[in-house]
């Protein structure tokens, strides 16, 4: 038996798109999203985060996976500075990652597709270092998106698939509220 949570994250532009359930983001609604996110009415802001679903399956056992799907708008040059790429930091004991989707919607409705295993790396994180702490299984997943411009969305898809659960019989995971941009 399967049992999902869903969590809609619209804080950055709140009040811009009504809660519409879990289907994907239209074109029409991405457009609307889009002509509302501008440096006018977000002055402070150098990218504006569109529209935000997150998946959690989980199984009775514990293991689970988490698919986030983001459209994040691109305001100033300081904002395009900050999405050149995409880092996702996981511990290989528990997870197991891939990006299956990033893509750059341009102003005139055009969208390229970013290769994604051509344009990624995996290293060790050293998030940990800082605190003498060396894991070789925390890594960093970096995905380079080339070509970007103020006024890009940009789309991306992240899964996270759980191989080992912390607590036997337990699901558990982390969820951040707040994010800094």
């Amino acid at each position: 038996e399967e049992m999902k949570i869903a969590n809609v994250l619209l804080a950055m532009v709140l009040g811009l798109l009504p809660f519409a359930g879990f289907a994907a983001l239209e074109k029409a609604e991405l457009q609307t999203l889009s002509e509302k996110a501008t440096v006018k009415i977000f002055p402070q802001a150098d990218r504006v985060l569109l529209h935000d679903v997150e998946t959690h399956t989980y199984q009775p056992d514990g293991l689970g996976t988490v698919t986030d799907e983001c459209y994040e708008k691109i305001l100033t040059d300081k904002g395009r500075e900050a999405m050149r790429s995409l880092s996702l930091q996981y511990s290989t004991h528990y997870r197991k990652v891939e990006i299956p989707l990033v893509e750059v919607i341009r102003p005139d409705g055009s969208v390229r597709k970013i290769d994604v295993a051509a344009n990624s790396r995996e290293a060790i994180s050293t998030g940990s270092m800082g605190a003498n702490i060396y894991d070789p299984a925390g890594k960093v997943l970096t995905v380079n998106i080339p070509e970007l411009a103020v006024g890009d969305i940009v789309h991306y898809i992240i899964r996270q698939k759980d191989i080992r659960v912390r607590v036997p019989g337990h699901w558990s995971d982390i969820f951040v509220l707040q994010y800094d941009f």
